[in-house]
């Protein structure tokens, strides 16, 4: 459990490799009626059985989330964690988790994966569209897929920097960069 006012404003991103297909959206989505059907029928989960993907509108499956944070919650910026000189700034609202892909909840939880339902104000950016599109139960995204952060714009210049540097010691380093991270500063 972290709370985001505990986190390193430069931690401060959610990170994905795909976004989810109509295909695998609908193999989730039958996935959580099964293991839900004797679970309460909460605002979320209604929400998610019954939501429909409309244009504006993509579910990413999320990585290891920085921080426990309520939802819906608003973001700005999205970037290349490989390249981060490369981001878009676009305003968009975090309106559906579902944890670990099967469980409708209203949150985001500390260090768990997610499929995340995401709304633009503007219509999606088309650097989401270059993700590989998981149409497949199981992952099949190759590795050397783009890679997403998502994050606040006003803290965009702090994570960037931070990947910059990382980036710079584990060419230096190699598996042990992390050793030199804080000698670093």
């Amino acid at each position: 459990m972290l709370a985001e006012s505990e986190s390193k404003i430069e931690q401060r991103f959610l990170t994905t490799d795909c976004k989810f297909g109509k295909e695998a959206i609908e193999i989730w989505k039958g996935k959580t009626r099964i293991r839900c059907r004797d679970k309460e029928k909460t605002k979320s989960l209604i929400k998610y059985l019954n939501w429909q993907k409309s244009e504006n509108e993509i579910a990413l499956f999320t990585m290891y989330a920085y921080a426990d944070f309520q939802i819906p919650k608003q973001f700005s910026c999205i970037f290349d964690y490989r390249n981060p000189n490369r981001f878009v700034k676009t305003n968009m609202t975090l309106n559906q988790s579902i944890w670990e892909g099967w469980f409708p909840v209203n949150y985001i939880d500390h260090g768990h994966k997610h499929l995340a339902i995401f709304k633009f104000d503007e219509q999606i950016p088309e650097i989401i569209n270059e993700l590989h599109e998981e149409k497949n139960k199981f992952s099949s995204v190759p590795k050397d897929s783009l890679y997403l952060g998502i994050c606040q714009f006003e803290n965009y210049e702090l994570i960037k920097n931070d990947l910059i540097k990382i980036q710079k010691l584990r060419n230096k380093y190699g598996a042990n960069w992390s050793d030199y991270y804080e000698k670093d500063k």
